[in-house]
């Protein structure tokens, strides 16, 4: 596991905290920074100072233990979504191209014009209840797919695929494949500075993640913790 750029420090500490003076809570805080940091804690002198700072590294490492058991359940999540939805598209993508296969005709047959007329239409309704009837488009699916990866994040859900989305998102398909998309947002997910988890208090939204020089420095790495 990488090493995280913050350590969660709980309130609840203040009451033995106060018991200590400036000085020595200065040289809590400092030893707890250092720890964040290096994985390292100071040796002092004091033993009781020395069992409050243990407890609260104790503290810290099960918040990460935690976190981390989180992040690898997301992303075994994720990744049985995305393998499901491109079984599910290539199923999709079968059945579409035998409907036109067996809804085909003779544009050249001068005689059949308003047959075919009629033909196209109703292949055109055949379509049209059929795509209706499975209530599972693409954007739809994705919706599903990109809210159930970061469902164990405070990242912004999306419920709608407006035309600039669906826009950016083919975009993105297009250039860079649907194996890369899943790639960012196990990147993301696994972001404290993505996720907001820092002071700055950043989060990565779907429009921003779909830039593609957002999406690129995502893949490159720019984020990683």
């Amino acid at each position: 596991m990488e090493k995280p750029k913050a350590i969660l420090v709980y309130v609840d500490i203040r009451k033995n905290l106060e018991l200590l003076s400036d000085d020595e809570a200065g040289k809590v805080f400092k030893a707890l920074i250092k720890y964040g940091d290096e994985g390292t804690l100071p040796q002092f002198e004091d033993r009781a100072i020395t069992v409050f700072v243990n407890s609260i590294v104790d503290q810290i490492e099960r918040d990460r233990k935690k976190y981390a058991e989180r992040c690898e359940k997301a992303r075994r999540s994720q990744q049985i979504r995305w393998e499901k939805q491109r079984e599910d598209t290539t199923h999709t993508d079968t059945n579409v191209y035998s409907r036109n296969e067996s809804y085909t005709f003779d544009t050249n047959n001068n005689t059949d014009t308003d047959n075919n007329t009629e033909t196209i239409k109703d292949n055109e309704k055949r379509e049209n209840y059929r795509e209706n009837a499975s209530g599972s488009s693409l954007s739809d699916n994705f919706i599903k797919w990109y809210n159930g990866q970061i469902q164990y994040t405070e990242l912004p859900k999306i419920s709608k695929m407006t035309a600039k989305r669906e826009k950016a998102l083919k975009d993105i398909i297009g250039e860079f494949g649907k194996e890369d998309i899943a790639l960012v947002m196990s990147k993301i997910i696994n972001s404290n500075y993505l996720c907001g988890n820092t002071s700055k208090r950043f989060k990565a939204t779907f429009d921003w993640v779909f830039k593609r020089e957002n999406f690129l420095k995502i893949k490159e790495g720019n984020y990683d913790d």
